[in-house]
């Protein structure tokens, strides 16, 4: 019985004191009140943040507007084979605002204008710039690696060159073809047959069917090897040419 009466008074002392948010809630009311100065200044400093915030969102979209209206503008250049100003175009706007993503792209199209311009040094330069990022694209980032390796070539740094273009010719894209067969004719210019042969082979077997087959063709018999047998074409309803 004396434990149940415990209990309860327990029970009711409880009750009767407040919990620890209204406590603190409280407390912090009480502290406000004595120093309005404090209150005053951590509602300047928080204002202050979000007009920090607000500015910096502003700002990121005004060069956002930038980057997209410059590079409007030396693309149309680019388009019209203005090679020069679209050049110095797409590297100011690549120096000026490198952080959004037209600034990043700029590096590419400058690399290709240069090329264009036989400036293969400042085409390297943009094209090692565009690949310095973090590129979302594969295929972009292949077309990427076979100019820059064709650059590198051009600028007489035949090693570089062939490591760019095994690098492109590991990436799944559309220029897949077009990256082994130049892979085969930079081993052939730079004195490797052998490397060269296998390079016409893989081609050959890859791309039964090209513009260049003769071509290729011509090169591995040139290098001592024999041209793969191709397959008959292939007609709709399965229908098969055989070339008895």
């Amino acid at each position: 019985m004396s434990n149940k009466k415990q209990t309860r008074k327990e029970f009711r002392k409880e009750i009767k004191q407040p919990d620890e948010f209204v406590t603190q809630s409280n407390r912090a009311i009480r502290w406000a009140s004595e120093n309005p100065s404090q209150v005053k200044l951590g509602i300047a400093a928080f204002v202050a943040l979000l007009i920090v915030v607000a500015g910096i969102g502003i700002w990121n979209d005004s060069r956002h507007k930038q980057s997209l209206s410059d590079f409007y503008a030396a693309n149309e250049l680019y388009k019209r084979a203005q090679w020069e100003p679209a050049y110095e175009g797409f590297v100011e706007l690549a120096d000026n605002l490198s952080s959004t993503p037209y600034g990043q792209l700029s590096n590419l199209y400058a690399g290709r204008a240069a090329q264009e311009l036989g400036r293969d040094t400042e085409a390297v330069k943009s094209f090692r710039a565009y690949l310095a990022n973090e590129l979302e694209s594969k295929p972009i980032e292949q077309l990427a690696r076979l100019n820059l390796a064709r650059a590198l070539a051009a600028a007489g740094n035949p090693e570089a060159a062939r490591k760019e273009f095994e690098a492109a010719a590991t990436i799944q894209g559309p220029a897949g073809p077009e990256i082994q067969l130049a892979l085969a004719r930079h081993h052939e210019s730079t004195g490797n047959p052998d490397q060269a042969l296998d390079a016409y082979l893989k081609y050959a077997t890859e791309t039964p069917r090209s513009a260049a087959t003769n071509q290729v063709n011509a090169r591995i018999q040139a290098l001592g090897g024999t041209v793969p047998a191709q397959a008959p074409p292939s007609f709709p309803g399965n229908i098969q040419v055989s070339q008895n």
